[in-house]
């Protein structure tokens, strides 16, 4: 979206900027990054399918974050997309979908036995 675009998310009348609202986004989600204690003993506690996505872009978090999310995780399968920052771009929604219907797929059929 070009940074002339206004967003309106609850600004009323006064729309922000698409660059700035991003901005802000990202500010929000390291505040919450770095308020958030170490999640790992937990994760190792999880028996469900899980897909963890990542992007080489993402400015936030390393990749070594999802890396380390994705092996925290019994069974875990980790996505890395190339390019693909702290977001889910739409161009990646089908493969996403792909992704996460297989992930289904595969949790429906080891439920069956």
């Amino acid at each position: 979206m070009p940074a002339a675009v206004g967003v309106n998310c609850g600004f009323g009348a006064y729309p922000m900027a698409a660059d700035e609202l991003r901005a802000r986004a990202a500010r929000a989600s390291l505040q919450a990054c770095l308020a958030t204690p170490d999640r790992t003993q937990a994760l190792r506690q999880l028996r469900v399918p899980t897909l963890v996505v990542h992007g080489t872009a993402d400015d936030l978090i390393g990749v070594r974050g999802g890396g380390a999310t994705a092996a925290a995780i019994p069974r875990a399968e980790l996505v890395v997309f190339d390019g693909m920052g702290h977001e889910l771009p739409q161009p990646l929604w089908p493969d996403l979908a792909d992704r996460i219907a297989d992930l289904v797929r595969h949790a429906e059929a080891v439920t069956a036995g």
